[in-house]
């Protein structure tokens, strides 16, 4: 039986691409170890400003996984 060890994962960050609901999507890097409260941190980053639609509102109740 083989066992995974977090210790042992490669250190590079996760990256994510986050797909919103209007067809948009941004990507994001997180750590492998990082809590889901870094993860939210790090997406309520990247969406609270857009270049093209400015500051931005997360519907966290809306989100698909």
């Amino acid at each position: 039986r083989n066992t995974l060890f977090y210790d042992k994962l490669p250190s590079q960050p996760l990256r994510l691409s986050v797909l919103k609901l209007d067809g948009s999507s941004f990507d994001i890097q997180v750590s492998k170890t990082a809590t889901i409260a870094e993860l939210k941190d790090a997406v309520e980053a990247v969406f609270s400003y857009s270049p093209q639609h400015g500051p931005g509102k997360i519907s966290w109740m809306r989100l698909i996984c």
